[in-house]
């Protein structure tokens, strides 16, 4: 009961923030139902963050998208925890579930901000690098930088 008044609160302060002055066609809504303050003459509630505000919300608090979470992660209604499995880039993440601290490395074409975010260790330009042999690293099967391993270079 109270997730569908807060939706109708939902619905009623888009439909003000549009011009409409009417309330949600299943009836009034229970100013009680949702987090916030009363606000304006219908003493609907306003949400304190998510859809409507410049506020992102706080793990455990209602969401309707990942955009109303602080953590980008809203999970069948609630703001959930960054985590390095949720399929979302968030946290201290560079990529979607990779790069950063504590997240493990992106594969070729994961987002980066340094080389230590990428599994072959080649960041450039914001982007993950699969290994070669001219990328002056010793990474994929090399035994040496760019040579050695099977990999086209040569030891010289």
């Amino acid at each position: 009961m109270v997730r569908v008044a807060w939706l109708g609160t939902m619905v009623g302060c888009l439909l003000a923030a549009c011009g409409y002055e009417s309330e949600p066609a299943f009836g009034p809504v229970d100013a009680d139902a949702g987090p916030g303050s009363s606000s304006g003459s219908s003493g609907a509630v306003l949400p304190s963050c998510g859809v409507g505000t410049e506020a992102r919300c706080k793990d455990g608090a209602a969401c309707s998208t990942a955009r109303d979470c602080e953590s980008a992660s809203c999970v069948q209604g609630t703001c959930a925890s960054a985590t390095t499995t949720d399929g979302v880039k968030n946290g201290s993440e560079t990529g979607i579930d990779c790069g950063g601290p504590g997240a493990p490395q992106c594969a070729a074409q994961g987002t980066c901000l340094v080389a230590t975010d990428c599994i072959d260790g080649v960041c450039a330009a914001g982007v993950c690098q699969a290994a070669s042999p001219t990328d002056a690293v010793q990474n994929g099967l090399e035994t040496d930088v760019d040579c050695g391993g099977g990999r086209r270079g040569r030891l010289t």
